[in-house]
């Protein structure tokens, strides 16, 4: 035999830390001590065990709760938590009702409604778990009785949601195939599935990274590789920041670094190399991919320094060498020279005199075959 009482709990305080509390039983002034219960739980048993293991989850003061005794225990265990509020039987260790305003997330009228359990429908189709200040887990297997959302061709909204207090949350959708991870301020991870349900502009199977502040990628004790395969397309290294744009408080107005893009190494080489098509029928020398230096924007300038080990230039072709202005060399040695001719002023012209006669890249090929407006 067991006896059923409900409760409102007084204290929820474990002076011995061992998940007991104190609770009133209604309509009466006696409080007695409740040992807390879990629905799936192991005890350790000192050998291959050594931790208790469950659910664990402890109830606030002032919530109404049915515990129960079993027998002629001396002790009262809880049950369980009324899904649905009801205030006229809830009250305080004075006999008053509990002050409950101003909720700063959830709902005050039932888990459910907490969870969202019937957004879509009066059968609940969200099961869920949320903390007193607003934590939640929940899980959808929800399907739309009205008109479907654009794009959305079966009616459904499935998914997974963590979600934090302050709306921190991961998020894997079913029905979108994106699988989130963001934080209050939308900063985050959002990954696509190969679903053809998703209708985004990201596409199937990527990731997007973004955040307001700074992102860093680091190895400590391996590789760092960015890498598009055979199949892909390009990779990309932008930097579009402009000095002193929206004089953002976090930048000094004297920092020339703002726009820069850097590529250090502390010890060893920096190597810039592309391949190309081997020779065959179509390209019988082959058709070798280039690699362009360009600063000739305004007052653009390129500078390449070194060290005592030298500067070093090579060509299988032509070196074509042109300026604007003067064209000044000086050593500190001898300045040699040797051809089958050297000749100075010749009365033809190089075939590159101007900016305008030098290979252009893809970006300027682009632009030279899109339509002039």
């Amino acid at each position: 035999m067991f006896d059923i009482k409900l409760a409102t709990v007084s204290n929820p305080a474990s002076t011995t830390k061992n998940a007991s509390f104190d609770a009133k039983i209604f309509g009466t002034s006696i409080i007695v001590p409740v040992i807390m219960t879990t629905p799936m739980g192991s005890h350790p048993n000192g050998s291959k065990y050594y931790s208790f293991a469950g659910i664990f989850g402890n109830p606030t003061k002032d919530t109404q709760i049915l515990i129960k005794k079993i027998d002629d225990s001396a002790y009262w265990y809880f049950d369980s938590v009324p899904n649905e509020a009801r205030l006229q039987y809830m009250e305080s260790d004075d006999g008053t009702l509990p002050t409950l305003t101003k909720p700063q997330i959830g709902s005050m009228e039932s888990a459910a409604d907490a969870v969202g359990a019937f957004s879509h429908s009066r059968v609940p189709q969200k099961y869920g778990m949320v903390s007193p200040m607003g934590h939640k887990l929940i899980l959808s297997d929800s399907e739309r009785d009205g008109p479907k959302v654009k794009g959305d061709t079966t009616g459904e909204d499935m998914f997974v949601k963590l979600a934090s207090k302050i709306n921190q949350r991961v998020i894997l959708n079913s029905t979108t195939g994106v699988t989130l991870i963001k934080n209050e301020k939308q900063d985050g991870i959002v990954i696509t599935s190969d679903s053809p349900k998703y209708q985004g502009s990201k596409g199937s199977r990527s990731i997007k990274t973004g955040c307001y502040g700074n992102l860093s990628n680091t190895s400590t004790n391996g590789k760092l590789t960015l890498k598009v395969g055979a199949a892909g397309r390009m990779l990309n290294i932008v930097n579009t920041a402009i000095k002193n744009y929206n004089q953002s408080p976090t930048i000094p107005l004297i920092d020339n670094d703002v726009g820069s893009i850097n590529i250090e190494s502390f010890y060893n080489d920096i190597t810039l190399r592309v391949g190309g098509i081997a020779p065959g029928p179509v390209y019988p020398l082959g058709d070798g991919r280039r690699i362009f230096i360009d600063a000739s924007k305004y007052n653009g300038l390129v500078s390449i320094k070194g060290g005592t080990g030298g500067v070093e230039i090579y060509s299988a072709g032509n070196i074509d060498m042109a300026c604007g202005g003067d064209f000044n060399v000086f050593a500190a040695g001898n300045i040699n020279m040797k051809g089958t001719k050297v000749e100075l002023n010749p009365t033809v012209f190089p075939p590159k005199i101007v900016k305008s006669d030098f290979t252009k890249d893809n970006k300027e090929l682009a632009e030279l075959a899109a339509p002039q407006v």
